[in-house]
């Protein structure tokens, strides 16, 4: 198990996690490692000004907000009242996704992390006892890049499962991100509503890089994939712009090559892909100007 941590992760641990487990991987260590952290803050179970009584799940929406804070503005180290402001921000336009979809318990445990981020003895709380350190006057970072990619590939998951993907629209991803959130989905599947809601916003927005990130996501993971979902993304190959194209043809030809023995999709992945190659290669179909077809052909 190829797995690098850092001191500041491992001591952070109530017990230590059982490494002789064939599937523990790295989300698994550092989550826990969070949920220790987050038991020690004695904020669960604290009672909010509106009556709301914290549970680990507001605690850890908070934070995961406010590491896609950081991330979308490329940020090292930031204000608090900037931290509180851009969380609220992302926070409320969850609100109004996850209610006009009718997602009502979603619903309910944002509604409680944006109130713990409205309230100012819990938002110091949460960032003087958990995952941050102070770096000047009323200025704050996380304390590890591990805690923050988690929380950013935790925030990738509920984006793709909840179908809110607009926000793939804001910046480009990571391969560690990529692959920790495939950890996280590791029981979970792509399934053909994913890939209609991925597609419908990239068509919706023209943002090429809300389908590219869900393609590389797709290729730097064994995530199961739905076959209807790999012909979806198939399908729209002539539509994507030239760097999408090569992310969903060397992705998706790199994942249907490996086969790796733990891949449940790939067979599924290759076969899909195979005629959609053949097309491409037709020199009599191919577009004039088409580069990548091109060079296929």
């Amino acid at each position: 198990m190829d797995i690098v941590l850092t001191p500041l992760i491992l001591a952070s641990l109530d017990e230590a996690p059982d490494l002789e487990n064939g599937s523990l991987n790295a989300a698994d260590i550092i989550g826990h490692s969070i949920d220790s952290i987050l038991k020690r803050s004695r904020l669960e179970n604290a009672k909010l000004q509106d009556g709301t009584l914290l549970n680990r799940e507001h605690l850890l929406i908070s934070l995961m907000l406010m590491a896609w804070a950081f991330f979308k503005n490329n940020l090292g180290e930031i204000s608090l009242n900037q931290i509180r402001t851009e969380a609220n921000v992302i926070a409320n336009d969850w609100k109004l996704y996850l209610k006009e979809h009718a997602l009502e318990e979603e619903y309910k445990s944002l509604g409680g992390a944006l109130s713990l981020l409205n309230e100012h003895y819990f938002i110091s709380g949460l960032i003087q006892r958990t995952l941050f350190i102070t770096t000047g006057h009323n200025k704050i970072r996380f304390s590890n890049r591990q805690w923050h990619d988690y929380l950013i590939a935790l925030y990738f998951k509920q984006c793709l499962t909840l179908g809110n993907v607009v926000d793939f629209g804001e910046t480009a991803f990571n391969p560690v991100i990529y692959r920790m959130a495939g950890q996280l989905m590791r029981d979970e599947m792509v399934t053909e509503k994913i890939a209609d809601q991925v597609l419908n916003t990239w068509q919706q927005t023209d943002n090429s890089s809300i389908v590219g990130d869900v393609l590389a996501f797709i290729s730097w993971t064994t995530v199961p994939i739905e076959p209807s979902a790999v012909r979806k993304f198939l399908d729209e190959v002539g539509n994507y712009n030239e760097i999408t194209r090569i992310v969903l043809l060397s992705g998706f030809g790199y994942r249907g090559l490996e086969a790796a023995s733990y891949d449940r999709s790939a067979k599924d992945i290759r076969n899909a892909l195979l005629p959609t190659i053949t097309t491409m290669a037709d020199c009599d179909a191919c577009p004039i100007g088409d580069r990548i077809a091109s060079s296929i052909s």
